[in-house]
């Protein structure tokens, strides 16, 4: 076998694997909001300002905002959840923020997470201030429109909790932030891709020097 027909090979079984990564993805978590908050409990297990409310912009659909702007959390998954700390895990959701002031955007204060407990350890992966979220992660835009996201972790702790707020000491204004479609995906790698990849480019890397 030529050595072009050897790399060609072994490029077709490690898109095939790479392919077959997004069946091995589980939800662990999920919530649209359209039943109520059956799922959630705010801090201590206790009561939550959250609230199901209609979306402003479709009454036809349900949504999550809050009645109060608080710190450390409002509304938690009740059941933890075990995502692994050795896995790219997926939070994704929808975001509006209506906090409009004199025709420009202001800060509404939504923000996303996840927790060990209600809260505990927890680090925020998305808010619409950056200062408060882990470094690299999401800003949620303010704009009165919807926006989807979706953000790949890697999770601190082997079990976890999302948390969700309306953080006081960004946007005084309570109501403002609304979240819908909250999901949670965990993907794992196949075992051996990664080395399977950097064989790939050693391979890739060598024909090209091969050919100049």
């Amino acid at each position: 076998m030529s050595r072009k027909s050897s790399i060609l090979s072994i490029a077709s079984v490690l898109a095939l694997a790479l392919a077959c990564a997004p069946a091995m993805a589980a939800t662990v978590f999920s919530d649209n909001f359209e039943s109520g908050l059956g799922q959630w409990t705010g801090q201590g297990s206790g009561a939550t300002s959250g609230q199901i409310v209609l979306d402003p912009l479709n009454p036809s659909n349900q949504v999550l905002n809050f009645t109060a702007v608080v710190i450390g959390g409002d509304i938690f998954s009740s059941q933890p959840f075990n995502v692994g700390t050795a896995q790219t895990t997926y939070l994704s959701f929808d975001f509006l923020g209506l906090a409009v002031t004199g025709g420009a955007p202001q800060d509404s204060g939504g923000f996303a997470g996840y927790s060990q407990g209600t809260p505990d350890n927890h680090h925020w992966l998305a808010g619409t201030e950056l200062v408060y979220v882990d470094a690299g992660n999401t800003q949620l835009i303010d704009d009165g429109t919807w926006h989807h996201y979706v953000i790949p972790f890697t999770s601190a702790f082997p079990t976890i909790r999302v948390m969700i707020e309306d953080f006081a000491y960004a946007g005084p204004i309570a109501g403002d932030a609304y979240f819908d479609n909250i999901n949670v995906v965990g993907v794992p790698l196949p075992s051996g891709a990664w080395g399977g990849l950097s064989l790939l480019g050693g391979l890739v890397a060598f024909a090209r020097r091969s050919r100049a």
